[in-house]
């Protein structure tokens, strides 16, 4: 079973984190809607960690 990636590293990067300190709480509320590209973002760091992970 392989782990999830971090996401630490895309927190500056993310635009629906607005407390990067506190940046669990938000996404303990239950649904949180995100643009497009903060969902891009998360998809492409997923996918590229499955693959590193393949090899």
């Amino acid at each position: 079973m392989s782990s999830p990636p971090k996401s630490r590293p895309l927190l500056d990067d993310l635009q629906f984190i607005t407390n990067r300190e506190k940046w669990g709480l938000h996404l303990m509320s239950g649904f949180v809607e995100i643009k497009k590209p903060d969902f891009e973002l998360i998809a492409d760091k997923m996918l590229t960690d499955k693959k590193a992970r393949a090899k």
